[in-house]
């Protein structure tokens, strides 16, 4: 039986009792790894809390180190059709400790049932540390998304990954099976013989060819172990491959037929096609699972509600994680990068006809073995979660070009200079300097110094250490003459006049001041004020009216050299405010992608500059980092440059709260 220690009590208490059990050994690992009693416990507080049936969510997070010896068909049906539905937000995550993934495929499947994430700590503090921030994150994310407070997803579990989705089909309603176990073959089940045919894909006509048909005999487990958005995955027998385990893979749907199923073959051969390709560019290792089409070709009283169209292929084993989804889903571990510039290298190498997506496997340690991924095609051929053009924009919306992208020539500058133009693979490829070794799968948000230098590969740094943008190359003179500037969001002017300072010059300055909101009281009153007086002496032109940085067409300056806004800055001048928030991330993509809409017109066509000041934990927590198109005005492409604000501090300026 299990014990439950202490029930609805605050953060604090729990923290003071568990500190207190260690300390005098209460708590000591003893006895066989059994998980039914301690679900049970679980499920018996929710019962005792009649509040928790109707509005308030439960989550149960549930931590062990090896496989359970009670996870049978029984517990399984249990856990699905009893505790799951006792409460109506449960979510189940999962945190597995030590170095065998194989004992943790139990726990990914309760994970997977319960809507929520699976997380591995080896024995290891940071990585139990990261397991519990990236929870953390994912329960937050419900918690937005139930509240209507937003969208933000987190590394345990991907979201549904868009409009291609199944949520509003009728599903079949099947029970669930425990995993094998690690050496375990399917030698029982339901005997069917079918028809497998293999097929590859033909770049040089856009065509899935057929390679192999033959028959075979098969055994199928009865009762599926987990599944995916659109499939029940069952473990399965092929008698040509006697020592292969494998899995197959059934609809949700009460219905299914061919051309549906080939469409999971045909992505499958289409991402195999291109990371042979990308091997040869990068060296990564990137492999993608073959994958058969299987036609039951026995009576059809043996099929015993079984479909007659399905796919199966080789077992994965290991932690399965979603690094790119099919609408713009981007994992935020720092594995992530590979997949998400294979990704991108698919778009790029079909000249923008299709693009493989809902990248999802296992790390290993020279790359990754993908399984089950989408193609994204422009004529959407590829089946019900092929979402088009729409979903290829979204992903190059939310995706950051990092180094194997800049390796490859897919990164925005270069792609820029191709005007247009074709993207062709480098003529001697080389192998990239250095893979990314793979580990345990976690949340690691990077925390970059205030100098703006990048803390190691996972914050895909735009630029070389080093590189930095010097005071007089912003906001100095050009060619003999004073720049053409627009400072936005002023405040109190407080940047402008800095800048002014810092250039040290006699002559009228060609510059405009604006803000939204002039402060009217108090001691920022008096700062703008006397700043005020200083830009009329200098020539500096103060627009009195709020200006929106969204809107300035209408303000006294074109052809200028540059358009600048200082952003307050979150760093030792107000700590409180450098916690990463989706809803201030998603706020300020916005806004800063309507400010450079507003300010591009107003800028030099040949080498105007439109420049946003921010710290670098905020430029990495936004993810600013992609290319901006302004109708009738081209593509601006952005550049990370390290500024140090040392000469204007030296000045008197003093970034505002």
């Amino acid at each position: 039986d299990a014990k439950v220690h202490f029930a609805r009590v605050s953060g604090d208490d729990i923290l003071w009792r568990l500190t207190s059990m260690l300390h005098g050994r209460a708590l000591k690992p003893a006895g066989p790894t059994n998980y039914a009693a301690g679900l049970e416990a679980c499920w018996k507080e929710a019962r005792s809390a009649p509040q928790m049936q109707e509005d308030m969510a439960m989550r149960i997070i549930f931590l062990s180190d090896g496989r359970p010896g009670d996870w049978t068909f029984k517990t399984v049906n249990w856990f699905q059709r009893t505790l799951l539905p006792a409460v109506k937000n449960l979510e189940v995550h999962t945190v597995g400790f030590g170095p065998d993934m194989s004992d943790f495929e139990v726990l990914q499947q309760m994970a997977q049932l319960g809507r929520g994430g699976f997380q591995v700590a080896s024995l290891d503090q940071d990585q139990l540390r990261g397991a519990f921030t990236s929870i953390a994150a994912s329960i937050t994310s419900t918690r937005l998304r139930s509240t209507g407070t937003g969208t933000g997803t987190g590394t345990g579990a991907a979201p549904c990954s868009g409009p291609g989705t199944m949520g509003a089909l009728q599903h079949r309603d099947l029970d669930f099976t425990a995993p094998l176990k690690p050496l375990e073959f399917c030698i029982t089940g339901q005997k069917v013989q079918c028809t497998r045919t293999s097929y590859v894909w033909d770049a040089t006509i856009s065509y899935l060819v057929k390679e192999e048909e033959v028959n075979t005999n098969t055994i199928r487990r009865k009762q599926p172990h987990t599944k995916g958005n659109m499939r029940y995955v069952f473990a399965f027998n092929d008698a040509c491959f006697p020592q292969t385990r494998m899995v197959a893979k059934e609809t949700l749907l009460p219905k299914t037929d061919k051309d549906a199923e080939l469409s999971f073959v045909k992505s499958s051969a289409v991402a195999a096609h291109y990371s042979e390709r990308f091997r040869e560019l990068t060296g990564a290792s990137v492999q993608v699972v073959r994958c058969h089409l299987y036609e039951a070709v026995g009576p059809k009283h043996m099929l015993k509600n079984k479909l007659r169209f399905f796919c199966a292929e080789p077992f994965v084993p290991g932690v399965f994680v979603k690094w790119v989804g099919n609408f713009g889903y981007i994992n935020s571990s720092s594995m992530s990068e590979l997949p998400a510039c294979f990704a991108h290298f698919t778009h790029a190498a079909s000249a923008g006809q299709l693009m493989v997506s809902d990248i999802q496997g296992v790390s290993h340690d020279e790359g990754f073995t993908i399984t089950d991924p989408q193609v994204l095609s422009q004529d959407q051929s590829f089946g019900r979660a092929d979402l088009g053009k729409d979903g290829m924009n979204r992903f190059l919306e939310q995706h950051s070009c990092g180094e194997m992208c800049k390796h490859l020539g897919l990164d925005s500058a270069a792609m820029a200079r191709l005007g247009g133009g074709r993207w062709h693979p480098p003529a001697n490829p080389t192998p990239f300097p250095s893979r990314p070794k793979a580990v345990p799968p976690r949340l690691s948000p990077a925390t970059p110094e205030e100098s703006g230098h990048d803390q190691g590969r996972r914050c895909r740094p735009a630029t070389l250490q080093g590189d930095r943008l010097m005071a007089q190359d912003l906001v100095g003179a050009v060619d003999g003459r004073q720049r053409r500037l627009l400072f936005v969001g002023e405040c109190t002017m407080s940047f402008c006049v800095a800048a002014a300072k810092v250039v040290s010059s006699v002559d009228v300055m060609p510059w405009v001041a604006s803000e939204l909101v002039w402060p009217a009281h108090g001691d920022a009153a008096l700062d703008r004020e006397s700043n005020r007086q200083f830009c009329t002496h200098r020539g500096i032109r103060v627009i009195a009216e709020p200006v929106d940085a969204r809107v300035l067409k209408h303000l006294p300056i074109s052809d200028a050299d540059g358009v600048i806004w200082a952003m307050p800055y979150p760093d030792a001048y107000s700590p409180h405010v450098a916690k990463p928030s989706y809803a201030v991330k998603q706020a300020m993509q916005e806004l800063i992608n309507g400010f450079v809409h507003a300010a591009a017109p107003l800028v030099r066509q040949s080498d105007g500059r439109i420049s946003i000041i921010i710290m670098s934990q905020q430029h990495l927590t936004w993810k600013l980092r992609r290319d901006i198109c302004v109708p009738s005005v081209g593509r601006f492409v952005p550049e990370m440059r390290v500024f140090s604000l040392a000469p204007f501090l030296d000045v008197g300026y003093r970034p505002r709260l």
